[in-house]
């Protein structure tokens, strides 16, 4: 990876959500969704289709519209696809259950995290989400449960904070 000297951008933060679209999320930037199982969500087809999208987006139109959207479809597939090279050979060093959307979701925010430099990111924005915490019934062993599964997910994170020297 690059040292921030090397950087372009060397001060660029980026925003992952790994709970689908959120809006806390939204600014001048494109937040990436990721999938806590997959990762990257990738654009399907890409080879196949990428002299079609090439074609639709790289003419200019006079709508402002028509160019916001093209450009940022195109920043779009591109971050994706260099985003996905990355992840493809970046795994974590602590070992993550694959049991809960949370850990899944700390193990793909990890992985993001130890690929910084490779992504030219100083600081990174997550969103983890855990939900289900509306016990009408069985409070104890509900919330019991819920906390347990927290406290897997941030020990597994810690564990390797610590161990990529983040901590």
């Amino acid at each position: 990876g690059k040292s921030y000297d090397e950087m372009d951008d060397p001060y660029r933060a980026n925003s992952y959500s790994l709970a689908g679209t959120t809006k806390i999320l939204d600014g001048e930037t494109h937040a990436e969704t990721l999938s806590p199982t997959d990762g990257n969500i990738k654009f399907l087809m890409a080879e196949e289709l990428g002299d079609y999208v090439e074609n639709v987006t790289h003419h200019e139109s006079h709508s402002y519209m028509a160019e916001t959207y093209t450009s940022l479809f195109d920043q779009s597939a591109e971050r994706s696809a260099e985003l996905s090279a990355v992840l493809d050979h970046t795994e974590s060093t602590t070992e993550f259950a694959q049991d809960t959307n949370t850990n899944r979701a700390f193990y793909q925010a990890s992985r993001i995290i130890k690929a910084r430099n490779e992504l030219e990111s100083e600081r990174d924005v997550f969103y983890i989400s855990l939900g289900s915490f509306d016990h009408h019934t069985n409070l104890p062993a509900g919330l019991t449960s819920k906390l347990s599964e927290m406290d897997d997910a941030l020990g597994a994170f810690v564990a390797e904070m610590k161990a990529q020297g983040m901590w």
